[in-house]
Protein backbone atom coordinates (compact mmCIF):
# COMPACT_ATOMS: atom_id res chain seq x y z
CA UNK A 1 0.00 0.00 0.00
CA UNK A 2 1.24 3.47 -0.84
CA UNK A 3 1.97 5.74 2.10
CA UNK A 4 1.06 9.39 1.50
CA UNK A 5 2.48 11.98 3.86
CA UNK A 6 0.27 14.80 5.10
CA UNK A 7 2.73 17.31 3.69
CA UNK A 8 2.45 15.82 0.18
CA UNK A 9 -1.33 15.66 0.48
CA UNK A 10 -1.55 19.35 1.38
CA UNK A 11 0.74 20.23 -1.55
CA UNK A 12 -1.50 18.24 -3.89
CA UNK A 13 -4.60 19.95 -2.49
CA UNK A 14 -3.17 23.44 -3.00
CA UNK A 15 -1.93 22.51 -6.47
CA UNK A 16 -5.42 21.33 -7.45
CA UNK A 17 -6.93 24.49 -5.95
CA UNK A 18 -4.53 26.64 -7.97
CA UNK A 19 -5.32 24.75 -11.19
CA UNK A 20 -9.06 25.10 -10.64
CA UNK A 21 -8.64 28.84 -10.01
CA UNK A 22 -6.63 29.20 -13.23
CA UNK A 23 -9.25 27.30 -15.22
CA UNK A 24 -12.01 29.48 -13.78
CA UNK A 25 -10.11 32.65 -14.66
CA UNK A 26 -9.57 31.30 -18.18
CA UNK A 27 -13.25 30.52 -18.61
CA UNK A 28 -14.43 33.93 -17.40
CA UNK A 29 -11.77 36.02 -19.14
CA UNK A 30 -11.38 34.22 -22.47
CA UNK A 31 -14.62 32.39 -23.18
CA UNK A 32 -16.98 35.14 -21.91
CA UNK A 33 -19.96 33.11 -20.70
CA UNK A 34 -23.32 34.30 -21.94
CA UNK A 35 -25.20 36.16 -19.22
CA UNK A 36 -28.93 35.56 -19.28
CA UNK A 37 -30.11 37.43 -16.20
CA UNK A 38 -29.00 40.76 -14.80
CA UNK A 39 -28.09 39.37 -11.36
CA UNK A 40 -25.53 37.04 -12.91
CA UNK A 41 -23.27 40.08 -13.38
CA UNK A 42 -23.01 40.61 -9.59
CA UNK A 43 -19.68 39.15 -8.41
CA UNK A 44 -20.21 36.30 -5.97
CA UNK A 45 -23.98 36.23 -6.46
CA UNK A 46 -24.24 32.45 -6.64
CA UNK A 47 -21.98 32.01 -3.60
CA UNK A 48 -24.20 34.37 -1.60
CA UNK A 49 -27.34 32.74 -3.00
CA UNK A 50 -26.06 29.28 -2.00
CA UNK A 51 -25.14 30.45 1.50
CA UNK A 52 -28.51 32.12 2.10
CA UNK A 53 -30.36 29.10 0.72
CA UNK A 54 -28.40 26.72 2.96
CA UNK A 55 -28.97 28.90 6.04
CA UNK A 56 -32.69 29.16 5.25
CA UNK A 57 -32.90 25.39 4.80
CA UNK A 58 -31.29 24.87 8.21
CA UNK A 59 -33.69 27.32 9.88
CA UNK A 60 -36.71 25.64 8.27
CA UNK A 61 -35.46 22.22 9.36
CA UNK A 62 -35.00 23.45 12.95
CA UNK A 63 -38.50 24.96 12.96
CA UNK A 64 -39.93 21.68 11.66
CA UNK A 65 -38.04 19.85 14.40
CA UNK A 66 -39.66 22.00 17.08
CA UNK A 67 -43.07 21.68 15.48
CA UNK A 68 -42.89 17.89 15.04
CA UNK A 69 -41.31 17.19 18.44
CA UNK A 70 -43.30 14.88 20.73
CA UNK A 71 -43.09 14.67 24.49
CA UNK A 72 -40.88 12.01 26.01
CA UNK A 73 -43.62 9.52 26.92
CA UNK A 74 -45.74 10.08 23.79
CA UNK A 75 -45.83 6.47 22.60
CA UNK A 76 -45.89 4.99 26.08
CA UNK A 77 -49.03 7.01 26.81
CA UNK A 78 -50.85 5.37 23.91
CA UNK A 79 -49.61 1.93 24.97
CA UNK A 80 -50.94 2.50 28.49
CA UNK A 81 -54.28 3.75 27.20
CA UNK A 82 -54.51 0.75 24.89
CA UNK A 83 -53.69 -1.62 27.75
CA UNK A 84 -56.30 0.01 30.00
CA UNK A 85 -58.89 -0.24 27.22
CA UNK A 86 -58.09 -3.95 26.75
CA UNK A 87 -58.42 -4.57 30.51
CA UNK A 88 -61.81 -2.80 30.55
CA UNK A 89 -63.02 -4.89 27.62
CA UNK A 90 -61.88 -8.12 29.27
CA UNK A 91 -63.66 -7.22 32.54
CA UNK A 92 -66.97 -6.59 30.73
Amino acid sequence: MVQIAKKNLSYAFYLCLFVVALVELFVFQVLHPHITFRWEEIPGFYALYGFVSCALLILVAKALGYWLRKEENYYRRFEEEGAERMIREVRK
